[in-house]
């Protein structure tokens, strides 16, 4: 005792304390009559009577200024299990020193994160360095509240203390847009000779967040971006070069950015009057519509949404880009998430697709021959010679060609190739992919049952027009002319270097303007982009927040 004496400060204080307890606890239990006064004083200092009412206490308390100024707050939530009951001033009172008290079980506790929740509230209604007056009582599970974070155990935590502090914000915030209308602010009274007021009262805009029906979106909340908005890049399309191949070598049918296929192979992107597009049908097919069934009920509803209301942020790489969806950032995987896409436009533009036109026919022979010559085909001497193989695959795509033309736009005629689908505008494959495209449409493809016969083109084929991982170099135009201008490249060179930072603006461009818009407007996600990596949550702006709070 005598050591917890010497911490006491002078009577006066102690006793000062003792009141504001008695005061607070009197206020909470409303129907117990207190008393409190100091031994041997007549005279009381805290006196409530039976049967009353927190307001009622609250005036004899704290004053009747107070008292005029309140609003009950009554809440119950199911989903997280607590109830709610405490009084709070209105918009239009404030006090430079504010009175927060809050009752967890019935028990007088602190709770720091309650109250500065409760003052970002009040933040946008008081005067600044101005402050409310606020008395809640909280019901919780017992089992979901820890008492032992201070040794006097005045301070608690309890389970879901962020989900249940926001829904707390809420519920005082719609409060104070409900009775907060008639709030007025009065302007300073002008000179003699000075210009006609602005204004003299300014009705608070409250008023016009209750018709709207919305609440408060807090800092930590707050969407900074519209996912409608464009950009002007968008309308400004860099030239698309000429994709080719040279047939002489292998390797340059994966890496070289110059060639020309001798036979005269150049894919060149047609203008809206050179583009075919077939007159829209009807698809009959029950195979088909059973693809399309499974896709439709494979779709993830939150994914779905995700894409559909995401705000692109830019391209990490070819094969990877970051979007942002409310306050959320993601990772996607463009190549997983394009060859999805091909897939479906393919099988819900069924009989309808565009044609892409070659500007020279390519003979499929040529072709066969230099993915065959791939160490990616995996062929090997017991599989026949190549040339045989070769002119197999020319015969069997011909015996074909009606339907591939017919369902999918792609032509062939007298063992060359004449057009691709145009599956979606704006968009070219990758013409270095084309031989082994061809081989694997030979190989790959169930063409003994529709279902999967459709089913494993469509698949084939999107996976030759998904955006692929970039094989070009990572040195950037600017540096390759820096480079220039120290002598370390001649100028043939840096040429080349034009032509491979030309390609990388297109294929940017190209994901920004055109794959993303197609992933909002006709992308189905389905449930196993999930599960496959295909997209990532790497930040959250609340978590980012707790993360600088702590700081």
């Amino acid at each position: 005792m005598d050591i917890r004496r010497k911490a006491f400060k002078s009577h006066s204080d102690e006793y000062a304390k003792i009141a504001d307890v008695v005061q607070k606890y009197a206020i909470h239990n409303a129907k117990v009559g207190f008393t409190l006064k100091k031994f041997g004083e007549t005279n009381t200092d805290v006196r409530t009577p039976i049967d009353s009412t927190p307001s009622d206490n609250i005036r004899l308390c704290y004053g009747s200024a107070i008292a005029r100024e309140l609003l009950d707050i009554v809440h119950k939530d199911e989903t997280l299990h607590f109830k709610l009951s405490g009084t709070v001033s209105t918009a239009s009172y404030s006090m430079k020193k504010g009175v927060f008290f809050f009752f967890i079980n019935h028990r007088l506790v602190d709770c720091s994160s309650l109250k500065k929740a409760l003052e970002a509230v009040y933040v946008s209604y008081l005067p600044k360095n101005m402050h409310p007056f606020v008395y809640l009582s909280l019901e919780i599970a017992a089992q979901n509240v820890d008492v032992n974070v201070h040794p006097t155990k005045h301070e608690v935590h309890f389970l879901h203390e962020d989900s249940i502090i926001e829904s707390i914000q809420r519920t005082v915030e719609a409060k104070l847009l409900t009775n907060s209308s008639s709030r007025a602010f009065y302007a300073q009274t002008y000179l003699p000779g000075s210009a006609a007021p602005i204004m003299e009262v300014m009705g608070d805009e409250s008023e016009k967040s209750v018709k709207d029906g919305k609440n408060k979106v807090y800092a930590h909340q707050m969407v900074r971006i519209d996912s409608k908005n464009q950009k002007l890049d968008a309308f400004l399309q860099p030239k698309l070069l000429q994709t080719t191949v040279d047939v002489n070598s292998v390797d340059a049918m994966y890496q070289d950015t110059n060639g020309v296929l001798s036979s005269g192979v150049d894919l060149t992107r047609k203008s809206s009057n050179s583009v075919e597009m077939p007159k829209r049908r009807s698809v009959l097919l029950t195979s088909v519509r059973t693809l399309q069934q499974e896709i439709k009920a494979e779709t993830h509803t939150g994914l779905q949404e995700v894409f559909q209301k995401h705000s692109f942020v830019g391209c990490v790489s070819r094969k990877h880009s970051l979007i942002q969806h409310d306050t959320k950032l993601y990772l996607l995987n463009s190549f997983l998430l394009s060859k999805e896409l091909f897939y479906q436009i393919l099988l819900f533009d069924f009989g309808n697709l565009g044609v892409m036109k070659l500007s020279t026919e390519v003979p499929i022979y040529r072709l066969a021959m230099l993915a065959l010559d791939c160490s990616e085909s995996g062929w090997s001497e017991t599989d026949g010679p190549k040339e045989e193989l070769a002119k197999y695959i020319v015969d069997f795509l011909e015996t074909q060609s009606e339907m591939l033309l017919d369902y999918f736009s792609l032509h062939i005629k007298n063992g060359k190739l004449y057009s691709l689908p145009l599956i979606l505008d704006n968009y070219v494959p990758a013409m270095e992919g084309l031989p082994m495209y061809i081989l694997r449409l030979a190989t790959e493809v169930e063409w003994d049952s529709e279902k999967e016969c459709f089913k494993s083109f469509c698949r084939e084929t999107a996976d030759f027009y998904a955006m692929k991982p970039d094989s070009l170099p990572d040195e950037s135009e600017e540096q390759l002319q820096i480079a220039a201008d120290s002598m370390e490249i001649n100028s043939s060179q840096l040429s080349d270097a034009e032509t491979v930072a030309t390609r990388r603006q297109s294929w940017k461009w190209t994901t920004e303007h055109v794959l993303y818009p197609a992933f909002r407007s006709t992308l189905l996600s389905p449930k196993r982009f999930a599960d496959n990596m295909s997209i990532l949550q790497i930040a959250n702006l609340p978590d980012l927040y707790k993360v600088f709070e702590r700081c």
